[in-house]
């Protein structure tokens, strides 16, 4: 994924079962400043459809090169990965409001097809379709990461959006 600070793109792969969730490698992969420009803009300014599938395009190539390299530099075989989850990059986060809606950038089909490995993707909108704010996996990591710690617990994620699972 890449975050609202547009500084690289963050990749992790973790071993997850039913009783646990392990980091196995992660990396982070510079985010071209060419690039990071063209996003502050097409949030910034208006935007045609051709700037947009672009972007679209471009993100969807540097998120499949940047898994391609993980997987070479960490030798991990495509086979004994069971998918990819691609939340691309947050163009605009409105959850609330008379039409609300979230819209993420990055082809995951690019992805698919670079890496040869299941990819899903689109994970806000169906969320904020039936009334959530559009961060599905948040508070159900929390309930799994630390349900056996104590029956109150509070966890915040300090990010470009703070947010708050209880």
């Amino acid at each position: 994924m890449s975050g609202t600070s547009l500084d690289g793109v963050d990749i992790a792969l973790c071993a997850i079962d039913s009783s646990s969730c392990k980091l196995v490698h992660s990396h982070e992969y510079p985010f071209p400043s060419d690039l990071r420009e063209d996003i502050l803009s097409a949030i910034a300014e208006p935007l045609i459809l051709l700037a947009l599938g672009t972007l679209e395009h471009k993100l969807g190539t540097l998120f499949g090169d940047s898994i391609n390299t993980f997987l070479d530099t960490f030798s991990i075989k495509r086979a004994d990965v069971r998918a990819i989850g691609l939340h691309g990059q947050t163009l605009w986060h409105q959850p609330d409001g008379e039409h609300p809606f979230s819209m993420q950038v990055g082809d995951a089909n690019i992805v698919a097809t670079k890496t040869q490995i299941q990819t899903i993707a689109d994970f806000r909108r169906m969320d904020i379709a039936n009334g959530g704010q559009g961060a599905p996996f948040a508070p159900a990591f929390h309930q799994f990461i630390f349900s056996d710690l104590a029956k109150n617990v509070g966890v915040l994620n300090i990010g470009g959006m703070a947010n708050i699972t209880f």
